[in-house]
């Protein structure tokens, strides 16, 4: 330090830890060259290559895992700033003789030494000028510990890079700051680097000397993005303001906010939402699976789902409800009408447990036999069955045989013997109790007919049909 009467003092605390060199050694506003060498417990100071003083400092130790280097400013212990400027500082490892000290005390080195652990030329800014974010100090030694500057306005005449010594060139440097994505190959040595830091090169400048270079270096990254997403019927994607209405994948190539390229994938699945119209014909009612309602009017009815995608989705069923007359008309003469028009019939012998009586299929029915009669009614949609009607004429028939008409014998073993009387033409046919036909004759112009009667014993209906429409019957037994 420099202490208060301008002498050099050296204080490290403790017993034969400080000295002193004489008074008034240092002049204000001029560029002073001092040295320090400690060599075997002795200090000695030098001013411009002068010795000024020396003393015992065989106390003096200096244990690892403290403060580092600092210039311009007590290491610890309380602050005792230098208020001055500093120029071209060396730290060696070795105790410089005066003769040494004198030889280059004026002029900047030339190259490093294996000696030189710290070499600060503290020429990088510009004197007074904006030299805003330039905190680096460049070692020009072959240690590469370069400095951080603390505290610095960096931007005026005072607490600023300054114009240093005039001295001899020697060897100079620069600093470079740079900025890459992902790697940068510096071209003053031609080495690729993938990460920040500060980097150093030594050259040689056009006096022979060592040129080093320090390269302040940011390496910025942009990871790429994947982006999944499900959406329904289209999807619009803000990173390219694009809207996409089929599954896809697409790639962008962009640009992050430090000016690195990165692809931006966006893996898309589209799920539809959907319309769909069911038209059905029902009897009666109908069960709608889509919502499980059941419906027994005619009309058009909606229903607002959503599908295992997550989409919406809109059924709509066209209803139509069918009904049918399944009631029977008794005509009073025979003849049974089904009340359902244009509709497909079926007659059934409710007696013989609603068995099929083959070829009544007409709307109208002529019963055969007494008995009880249904008719099943379909219309394409709806079908079913009539109650039973009750058929009995066998006392009217026997009161309607007429002409002479005369049939023996009755009961029968088998043979059967019709007299026609004034009978012409017509048909003989003879049914079962199920009335079901056993036997179908024609009787044109004949007046007696024999028949043989091969049928199981019981009691069948002998209907005798005239061409002219009249229609006798009669109950026989056969034994």
């Amino acid at each position: 330090m420099v202490n208060g009467s301008r002498g050099l003092s050296f204080i490290a605390g403790g017993v034969n830890t400080n000295i002193s060199s004489t008074n008034s050694v240092i002049t204000d506003d001029v560029w002073t060259h001092v040295a320090m060498v400690l060599e075997n417990g002795t200090g000695y100071f030098y001013v411009n290559g002068v010795a000024v003083g020396s003393g015992n400092l065989s106390g003096v130790s200096t244990p690892s895992g403290q403060t580092g280097v600092r210039i311009g400013e007590r290491v610890s212990g309380g602050s005792i700033p230098f208020k001055g400027k500093i120029d071209e500082v060396r730290v060696w490892n070795v105790a410089r003789t005066q003769t040494e000290i004198q030889s280059n005390m004026n002029g900047e080195l030339c190259q490093g030494s294996s000696n030189l652990l710290l070499y600060l030329q503290l020429d990088q800014g510009t004197a007074g000028g904006n030299n805003a974010g330039l905190t680096n100090v460049i070692d020009y030694s072959n240690n590469g510990i370069s400095g951080t500057m603390t505290g610095f306005a960096l931007n005026g005449a005072t607490s600023n890079w300054v114009a240093g010594a005039v001295l001899t060139p020697g060897m100079n440097g620069d600093q470079v700051q740079a900025s890459a994505c992902n790697s940068y190959t510096w071209p003053a040595n031609n080495q690729t680097y993938n990460s920040s830091g500060t980097y150093t090169t030594v050259l040689t400048n056009t006096a022979g000397c060592d040129s080093i270079l320090n390269l302040q270096l940011t390496i910025n990254t942009a990871n790429d993005a994947t982006t999944t997403q499900t959406a329904c019927d289209s999807y619009f994607w803000s990173v390219n303001g694009q809207t996409y209405t089929a599954s896809d994948t697409i790639v962008e190539n962009l640009t992050a906010g430090n000016g690195c390229a990165y692809t931006h994938t966006l893996r898309l699945t589209i799920n539809y939402s959907y319309e769909k119209s069911d038209t059905i014909v029902a009897c009666d009612n109908y069960v709608w699976a889509a919502n499980g309602q059941t419906y027994s009017a005619t009309g058009v009815y909606t229903e607002n789902l959503t599908t295992v995608k997550g989409c919406d989705s809109t059924l709509i069923l066209d209803l139509t409800i069918s009904t049918i007359d399944n009631t029977v008309t008794d005509n009073g003469d025979s003849t049974l009408t089904a009340n359902e028009a244009s509709a497909s019939y079926q007659w059934l012998y409710c007696d013989s447990n609603y068995a099929i009586i083959p070829g009544a299929t007409a709307q109208t029915y002529t019963a055969l036999a007494d008995g009880l009669y249904a008719v099943e009614v379909s219309n394409g949609v709806c079908k079913d069955t009539s109650n039973c009607v009750e058929v009995d004429y066998l006392a009217v028939e026997e009161m309607e045989l007429m002409d002479g008409l005369t049939i023996y014998p009755n009961p029968t073993q088998g043979y059967l013997s019709i007299d026609f009387g004034r009978m012409t033409s017509g048909q003989v046919t003879i049914v079962d109790l199920k009335g079901s036909v056993v036997l179908d004759h024609n009787f044109d112009g004949k007046n007696l007919m024999d028949l043989n009667l091969d049928v199981k014993p019981g009691v069948y209906t002998v209907v005798i049909s005239e061409d002219t429409g009249k229609v006798s019957r009669i109950k026989i037994t056969k034994l």
